[in-house]
């Protein structure tokens, strides 16, 4: 008997269910689609992050979210890009629960979206996006104006990255 070597069949689904949905999906009407905002709700298992470095005042978090993803950048997704948006829900409930969990004496977090992009996934435009969130490329470009470095950046998306 002939055996055929097993052969990968493509996956016709995505996935991410964040930032995308499965054109089965999206031939339902809006009504009936099911909601992806729920996704950054999901529980880290009783996970408790370290408290914040010691110190006076409160430690201020420039955050940059930089979604990569061709379809999001060209606005082919019906619901526009939802990962990034996901992104910043988790970031700022969990910093908020940080600091409610935090000892009173202790340092709070301040975290300030300062930059939120979608880029498609290209180097270039990747490269080019964060070289300009960061200090080194305000300093180059002569601008002492700080309002959007990031100290942190969270990326999504981008199958290639």
């Amino acid at each position: 008997t002939e055996n055929p070597s097993p052969q990968a069949q493509p996956d016709n689904s995505l996935m991410s269910n964040v930032c995308c949905q499965d054109s089965g999906v999206m031939e339902l009407p809006l009504s009936e689609q099911k909601s992806n905002s729920d996704v950054s709700s999901t529980p880290l298992y009783n996970y408790i992050p370290p408290a914040p470095p010691s110190g006076e005042g409160t430690l201020l978090l420039r955050v940059g979210i930089l979604t990569v993803s061709d379809r999001a950048s060209n606005n082919e997704y019906q619901t526009g890009d939802l990962s990034g948006p996901a992104v910043e829900t988790a970031l700022l409930q969990s910093v908020k629960q940080l600091n409610t969990d935090q000892p009173k004496n202790s340092r709070k977090l301040d975290c300030q979206i300062t930059n939120q992009h979608i880029v498609p996934d290209d180097i270039p435009s990747i490269s080019q996006t964060l070289a300009f969130w960061s200090k080194e490329q305000m300093a180059v470009a002569g601008s002492n104006d700080t309002t959007n470095q990031c100290n942190l950046v969270f990326t999504t998306g981008g199958t290639g990255f």
